[in-house]
Formats: structure tokens, sequence, C-alpha cells
């Protein structure tokens, strides 16, 4: 039982600990009391108090309010919980004496450990003078770590220089990914060589994401060789690329080769003016009435 005489009378501290208690739900609430036994040397540390609360409890990115807090104690937060402390609580530190400082040091920190991170937010510090930077370092390092993630927020960086050596080497890592965000980048002049490298590999996930990028000059190309290597996902996903000028030849030769498949998802492209003469010729070749 804990004595109610040990709890320190510390407003800040204790506002931040219920806060978290909150936030993070059961677990916080067991932890804060145990804090307040043993004691809190300071408010400056309720900040990362309320934030080891929410990650033992299972926030992946719990937010912390810091007003109040000295700027030497957010420094460190920013330095060491750069995401849940700064980024993502973005709003209550740019209007700050200290905004500028605290940010970019926190966006510096995450492109090196959460390069996700950094890119996800990179909308909250891309004004700043170090952004690019910034933003080309987490692009980087998540195309080593984290290729997914350079490809799904490759939106952020596409049009810079090092774009296609970042997403070229992130869709060698994950061709399907590449292809699923291939929305991202696909009216660059390096998306061709990315995409088709991709659907060499994964023709299948070039047929079912075909919709992201089946308008591009290079659509066709793309779509006629997978369907080559996969007919019947070129029958299953033809609702995704129907409408488009190469559409009725692409199912055309999947049906020839998958007639089964062909009356099987007649429903993905039946609405089309060639539909008709497909199933009819698939429904010949499987003798059927």
């Amino acid at each position: 039982m804990i004595r109610l005489e040990l709890v320190p009378r510390i407003k800040n501290v204790q506002m931040r600990m219920a806060s978290a208690a909150r936030l993070a739900g059961r677990k916080a609430r067991l932890l804060v009391p145990l804090l307040a036994l043993y004691g809190v040397p300071s408010a400056s540390i309720a900040g990362e108090l309320m934030i080891h609360a929410g990650l033992l409890a299972g926030c992946s990115e719990p937010k912390t309010p810091t007003a109040g807090l000295e700027k030497e104690a957010i420094m460190k937060l920013a330095e060491k919980y750069p995401v849940a402390a700064v980024l993502a609580s973005f709003d209550e530190h740019k209007g700050q004496p200290y905004a500028k400082e605290v940010i970019e040091k926190a966006a510096k920190t995450a492109a090196e450990r959460d390069p996700e991170a950094a890119l996800k937010y990179s909308d909250k510090y891309k004004d700043y003078p170090y952004a690019r930077k910034v933003i080309e370092k987490a692009a980087k390092t998540a195309a080593e770590r984290e290729p997914w993630a350079a490809l799904a927020y490759s939106d952020k960086y596409k049009d810079q220089p090092y774009a296609r050596e970042v997403i070229m080497k992130a869709a060698e890592k994950e061709p399907g990914v590449a292809l699923a965000y291939s929305d991202k980048y696909k009216d660059q002049p390096y998306a061709r060589e990315v995409i088709m490298k991709a659907a060499e590999r994964e023709p299948w996930a070039a047929l079912e994401h075909s919709d992201k990028y089946k308008g591009q000059p290079y659509a066709e190309e793309v779509i006629m060789k997978a369907a080559e290597k996969e007919p019947e996902a070129a029958l299953a996903y033809s609702d995704k690329y129907k409408d488009q000028p190469y559409a009725r030849e692409v199912i055309m030769k999947a049906a020839e080769k998958k007639p089964e498949a062909a009356l099987k998802y007649s429903d993905k492209y039946k609405d089309q003016q060639y539909a008709k003469k497909i199933i009819e010729k698939a429904r010949q070749v499987l003798k059927l009435k």
C-alpha cells in the first residue's frame, strides 16, 4: 500500500503524471504511483516520465505537452525522443522561443534513428532551412534500413536529385512495395525504370496496383508484360485498368491463356464494350452453352 504522504507535492509533475495515465491507460496508471513513491527530482523530467509511461503501455508514438519545461529539458527530450516529444507534438512547439532550435534537433536526430518518422512528419518542418538535408538523410537511411518507408513517403522528396538513387535502391529490396506506392513518384523521369524492374520481379503486384500508374506513357508496356507472365492476375485485376485504350488487348490475350479465369472474373470487366466477345470466346473454348 502506497502512503499518500510520500507522494510529492509538485503540481507540475503531478499534472503530467496524470496525463500519462490518461494517455497510456491502465499500465501507465500502475506506473505513476510508483514514480511518485520514489519521488521526482524536478519538474524538468516530467515530460520524459510521461513518454516512458506511454511507451510502457504500448503507445508507439505517445505525445507529451512540454509547456512549462525549461529549454534545456526540452532539448534533452528532443534528442532522446525526437518523435514523441517534438515532431508528433509539433504544434505545441512552433510558437515557442526555443522552437527553431528544438525542432531542428528533433528532425536531425529522427533522420538518423527513425527515418520513417522523419519523412512522415517532414511537412511539419519542410520550410526550415535545414529541411532539405534532413529529408535527404532520412530518405537515404530509410532506403538502407526501412526501404518500405523510403517508398511510402517518396512523394516527400521525389523531385530531388538523389530521389532516383534512393527509390531504385528501396525498390530493389521491396519491389512489391515500390509498385504499391508507385502513385507517389509515377510522374518522375525515373519512374518507368523503377516500375518496369519491379514489375519484372513481381508481375502479380504490378497488375494488382496497376491503377496507381495506368495512365502513364509506360503503363501499357508494364501491364502487357506482367499479363504475359500472370494472365490470371491480369483478369483478376482487370477492373484496375479496364478503361484504358490498351485494356482490350491485355484482357483478350489473358483470356486466351486462361479462359476459366476470364469467366470467373468477368464481373471485373463485363461493363466494357469489348467484354461480350471475350466472354463468348471463353465459353466456346470451354464448350459451355
